[in-house]
């Protein structure tokens, strides 16, 4: 992680000659897999870290990854893309680079002789890509129009928006309190009893109404 954010330092210091520095961070998630030796799950299997960006100053295709431990699913508009991913390591750590040269040179030694006979024979990873059809909106329309005449319950029904434009209010009112947000959807109450008014114009009112 360290990488992706001194690249990110390298590139705005270059570009744009600024000086990056951290004011503000958030961290959640937790080990969603058990591995070989963890005798306990630090999160439930059913709770899964999900990150959403979104920048309005350029025009950039919808992505949705989705990875696994057998690789990455990528959707970008009509297009559908999988990766595999063989979930095991097929070299040395590279972080043995820091290693001194004894320790560096035991350590690979070790590895070779433990995992080449495995990794020999390892297949080829081959991504496959699908295509759809693009700006056709008749396979929605369809489907809207299926549920109506047969009230045949379809995927992103009420509970399903509901539960979408849920996830967006957090995002604002986490933004605006500098704080994460929880929902309780026992209680159907996620929202604090103060909260931010908007300070992009004169008039605008409160971001969320009493």
């Amino acid at each position: 992680m360290v990488h992706l954010i001194s690249g990110m330092q390298f590139i705005t210091a270059l570009i744009i000659r600024l000086t990056w520095r951290p004011v503000w961070a958030a961290s959640t998630g937790g080990r969603m897999a058990q591995h070989a030796g963890c005798a306990t799950r630090t999160a439930p299997v059913r709770q899964h870290p999900v990150s959403a960006r979104l920048t309005l100053a350029t025009n950039t295709p919808e992505t949705t990854r989705v990875m696994g431990t057998h690789g990455v699913l990528e959707i970008v508009e009509n297009t559908l893309t999988y990766t595999p991913q063989l979930g095991t390591d097929t070299g040395p750590s590279y972080y043995a680079g820091s290693f001194p040269r004894p320790a560096r040179e035991q350590y690979e030694q070790e590895w070779h002789a433990k995992n080449d006979a495995a990794t020999r024979n390892l297949p080829f990873e081959e991504t496959t890509t699908f295509h759809g059809p693009t700006g056709d909106t008749s396979p929605h329309l369809a489907n809207f129009f299926e549920a109506v005449r047969t009230r045949k319950p379809v995927v992103e029904d009420v509970v399903f928006g509901h539960n979408a434009a849920a996830a967006c209010h957090m995002a604002n009112l986490a933004y605006f309190h500098k704080k994460p947000v929880t929902y309780d959807f026992a209680k159907q109450n996620p929202l604090p009893k103060t909260r931010p008014r908007c300070q992009q114009g004169r008039g605008a009112g409160k971001i969320f109404r009493e």
